[in-house]
């Protein structure tokens, strides 16, 4: 299974053969490079690499495919969040220390996305940053690689611009919906304080998510 988004494909044999979840989550890593989607894909073609991801973009916002996503990919460094999620490999633009992509790329991104949620019957896409929350039923949600590894990816900048990626995905998947107004409640210096004030508003029945600046 693939999107029709799909321009190139170099299939990797490093995968774990069909998936025993369905697909409730999107990972999105920076491949820690400026790189060319022939070459990103190539990559993860040796199986001394041990590594794999479904789909990979480019800087001009081409997308491949690694391994067709009915398949469990090698990516997250976590068995639970790979049976669950289509994993996403995106070329940077720039390198250390913000590892920013390019507009494209956030666009095809969006674009994948979309495609995901409508082929997968998911009502949009969504980002809880309790790592161990359950997963919202008919909904696609945003998973970082840095919760099951000690690493930086996907990057800051890909951090910093998932909530404008996850606004654009839901208005192309919910045109009739009227623009929304976001409310900040506060910024916090302490990375706890901050989870402790999800905590409190999750409980009392909003939605919210944690942006690092």
């Amino acid at each position: 299974m693939k999107s029709s988004l799909v321009v190139m494909e170099k299939l990797s044999p490093n995968h774990s053969g069909q998936r025993t979840q369905p697909i409730s989550r999107l990972t999105v890593h920076h491949a820690a490079g400026v790189i060319s989607l022939t070459n990103l894909l190539n990559i993860f073609v040796p199986t001394s690499r041990k590594a794999s991801c479904n789909y990979a973009i480019d800087g001009q916002g081409n997308i491949g495919l690694c391994v067709p996503e009915n398949y469990r990919p090698w990516c997250s460094s976590s068995t639970y969040n790979d049976e669950r999620a289509v994993t996403v490999e995106v070329a940077n633009s720039t390198t250390a220390p913000e590892w920013k992509i390019s507009d494209k790329a956030e666009e095809a991104i969006v674009k994948l996305a979309v495609d995901i949620c409508k082929r997968h019957k998911l009502k949009g896409l969504y980002f809880d940053p309790d790592k161990n929350a359950p997963d919202k039923k008919d909904w696609l949600r945003v998973t970082y690689h840095h919760w099951f590894k000690a690493t930086l990816c996907p990057g800051p900048y890909i951090e910093k611009i998932m909530p404008r990626i996850i606004d654009k995905v839901n208005k192309e998947l919910n045109p009739g919906v009227k623009e929304l107004w976001r409310v900040q409640v506060g910024a916090y210096s302490v990375e706890a304080n901050a989870k402790a004030m999800a905590e409190r508003l999750r409980k009392a029945g909003f939605d919210t998510y944690i942006v690092k600046y």
